[in-house]
């Protein structure tokens, strides 16, 4: 991290957020990760981010005591003409994924799948896992598999090629809902 970057990195669990570049980016980042580091840690107590030092260690979060909720049921589900679950298995009800290329199928396809386990109160999941779910709704493209989770709009990746761990930012949960809305709709 050279002097103009800062660090953000929380984790509790297996859910981490870690965000580097600029302070500025950094901050901007924070505020946009703000809902879901409220919903994964209850009740964050940050005295004004804005005045921490740049190379500080980070912060410590305290985190509520209260008990987490339990898996979410099939009947909590909004879209049950596009997912299922049963608290083994997450299962895409597609015949066809909507993309003008194999790329932006993929994409619709990791936004989907990454909804449903949101919904399950899992929001990260392994690139490992989201190859296989692309190769098998016939799909994948190995070669351009990464550049389906490239858009850091939607998409919040940590760690490298091989062990990358996907979760969506929550400008891609509002992009998943509205597909996942339009597709159990009919729309799409």
């Amino acid at each position: 991290m050279s002097e103009s970057e800062a660090k953000f990195h929380v984790g509790i669990d297996n859910f981490i957020i870690e965000i580097v570049g600029s302070e500025e980016y950094v901050k901007g980042q924070v505020e946009v990760f703000r809902p879901i580091l409220l919903s994964k840690m209850g009740e964050i107590a940050v005295s004004n981010p804005e005045a921490a030092p740049v190379h500080s260690a980070p912060p410590t979060i305290p985190v509520s005591t209260a008990p987490t909720s339990p898996t979410t049921q099939e009947s909590d589900n909004p879209y049950p003409n596009v997912m299922h679950w049963d608290g083994t298995q997450t299962r895409l009800l597609l015949t066809g994924v909507p993309g003008g290329t194999q790329v932006e199928t993929m994409q619709n396809l990791i936004l989907l799948y990454l909804l449903a386990k949101h919904l399950q109160h899992v929001d990260t999941v392994s690139a490992k896992e989201l190859t296989a779910l692309c190769s098998n709704h016939g799909c994948l493209s190995a070669g351009h598999f990464s550049l389906a989770y490239k858009d850091r709009r939607l998409f919040l990746v940590n760690g490298g090629r091989r062990s990358a761990q996907i979760s969506l930012t929550t400008p891609g949960i509002t992009a998943a809902k509205e597909l996942a809305r339009s597709l159990n709709e009919g729309t799409n």
